[in-house]
């Protein structure tokens, strides 16, 4: 599925090619991505595990790169370290509610976005994140600032 929203598209990814053999569940959360009409390309994970996002990384749906990521099931451990690298995104979104009794964002994703240099936006510590584009690329901006965890 793909479509039109004023000047910018977006495409759904994920569930689709190379997506059999995943059930219902996480896995089959839908993968979207936007692009154009003046806003940074962005690509929206679901709440994919570490297999889902291998699957759909050797199905080649994904661009190349992408301005800004939001970070799969949020902030799981369960992520695939090359996925992030392919993508390229220099902004990490993680939507997370604070105190969450699964511990996300965990450290293993918070370092595996500073090994990819993503600048990390998260809703935990720092609210509501706006994104806007700049002549220089993308502008964060958070409600809080606060420590990145």
């Amino acid at each position: 599925m793909s479509g039109v929203l004023g000047d910018a598209t977006w495409r759904v990814l994920w569930p689709g090619r190379g997506s059999a053999g995943f059930g219902p569940g996480n896995d089959s959360s839908v993968v979207v991505e936007f692009a154009g009409g003046g806003i940074p390309s962005i690509l929206l994970l679901g709440d994919l595990s570490a297999s889902a996002q291998r699957a759909m990384r050797v199905a080649s749906v994904t661009q190349p790169r992408y301005e800004v990521v939001k970070v799969a099931h949020h902030g799981s451990a369960d992520q695939d370290a090359t996925l992030y690298d392919d993508l390229g995104a220099p902004i990490g979104l993680i939507s997370v509610g604070v105190g969450n009794p699964y511990g996300h964002p965990r450290a293993e994703l918070i370092s595996l976005l500073d090994a990819v240099g993503a600048d990390v936006a998260r809703t935990d510590l720092h609210g509501t994140i706006a994104l806007w584009p700049a002549v220089d690329g993308v502008v964060v901006w958070r409600e809080r600032v606060g420590d990145r965890g």
